[in-house]
């Protein structure tokens, strides 16, 4: 037969001794702050400022200025130009100078749509001298009148061009207008001349400036001046004469 050793007198007061102790050991943990860095839960993301350093410091010494400009326009920014260090600052003067020289030889950034002056801005925000910023804004300025010049020299030739193509519309224009005339009662005689048959001229005996009135009422001008004529003459082929250029 097995024998059993009982405890009669100490048992009880045993386990309610230890029923404290592991209410209090439970409490204890309970009570102690959690980590700031559990292997669980990973790193906390950084910041933006930090991202744009970082990617800033990556680019390499031979990237695109716009590109470095603009990696310095974010990192600005996310944070402020000033909490850049001096090293940051020169690069970043550097590539905005460099990004409004390329962007003012053609009109606006090669990799971003930012102006000239917008890529000027950016460089003072980041230190440049007065006297970049003013060489910087006198070619810029310069390439503005060059583009503005070019620009109103393909418009003229786009206009000699169009001029060139519509003259015998122009032409077959003014033989309806003669017929229509005629059509009414009225012996206006239209005759086209130019190089280009951009100009018209009407002679009639009893053209006068009622006659001039009820033509501009009437949008008999408006519609010379939308099939490419140039210059409108009226005529009485004595003593009145009026004319309009478009």
């Amino acid at each position: 037969m097995q024998s059993r050793l009982v405890c009669p007198v100490i048992g009880r007061p045993v386990r309610a001794l230890l029923w404290t102790l592991w209410v209090g050991t439970f409490a204890i943990a309970c009570s102690k702050p959690p980590s700031s860095a559990s292997p669980d839960q990973g790193s906390q993301p950084e910041d933006q400022a930090t991202r744009y350093r970082r990617e800033l410091t990556a680019l390499p010494s031979d990237a695109p200025p716009e590109q470095v400009a603009m990696a310095c326009h974010f990192l600005a920014k996310a944070s402020d130009s000033s909490t850049l260090s001096p090293e940051e600052r020169e690069r970043c003067r550097h590539a905005a100078l460099a990004a409004s020289e390329i962007g003012t030889r053609a009109g606006t950034s090669s990799l971003f749509s930012r102006t000239p002056a917008q890529w000027t801005q950016s460089a003072i925000s980041f230190g440049a001298t007065e006297r970049e910023v003013r060489a910087a804004d006198r070619h810029r300025k310069a390439n503005e009148r060059k583009d503005a010049d070019t620009e109103a020299k393909e418009a003229a030739s786009q206009k000699r061009q169009k001029l060139v193509n519509g003259a015998e519309d122009r032409r077959a224009f003014a033989a309806r207008l003669r017929e229509g005339f005629l059509d009414q009662g009225l012996d206006i005689k239209v005759r086209v001349s130019g190089k280009h048959a951009e100009r018209l001229t009407m002679t009639y005996a009893l053209f006068s400036d009622v006659w001039s009135h009820r033509f501009q009422g009437e949008g008999v001008l408006d519609s010379l001046q939308t099939a490419g004529f140039e210059r409108v003459d009226m005529t009485d082929d004595y003593d009145w004469h009026v004319y309009w250029t478009f």
